[in-house]
């Protein structure tokens, strides 16, 4: 909690930007297969760029993830909130999700803010290359490590 709370001071840091803003749910993705941290972080851009392709001109669309290991087994997983700006299309967008990821387990719920996913996202720091934050509207984002 240290690290959120000291990043959340910091007004140029991601970690307050990424607070600041809306999000739609939050995901958790547990593959079936034992993968890699760099084939999680392809699969997480994998999903986002479908859905950009598919909906890009019909709605705004952010996607923050990280990449954990499991502590139960070899291989990581993947958490993400995403941001689904018409509500129209939430529905639809969610069972895309799941399609895309069909042969994998996941979780998801409407995120809320004061459940700290975000924070639980960063409790380890953003550091490396076990997250990434993908939205073509914003530009030159800061870590506070």
């Amino acid at each position: 909690m240290r690290n959120l709370i000291d990043c959340l001071v910091d007004k140029d840091s991601l970690q307050y930007r990424l607070w600041q803003l809306d999000w739609s749910y939050f995901f958790t993705v547990a593959y079936k297969l034992d993968r890699k941290k760099n084939s999680c972080f392809k699969q997480m851009h994998g999903v986002y760029d479908y859905l950009l392709k598919k909906y890009g001109s019909e709605t705004d669309l952010r996607v923050f993830f990280t990449t954990e290991p499991f502590n139960n087994r070899v291989g990581y997983h993947n958490h993400f909130a995403i941001y689904i700006e018409d509500k129209r299309l939430h529905e639809q967008i969610i069972a895309d999700i799941k399609h895309y990821f069909s042969y994998d387990r996941i979780d998801f719920g409407i995120y809320d803010r004061y459940k700290a996913g975000l924070f639980y996202m960063s409790k380890e720091g953003l550091n490396g290359e076990d997250w990434d934050f993908i939205d073509n509207n914003f530009k030159n984002l800061e870590v506070c490590e």
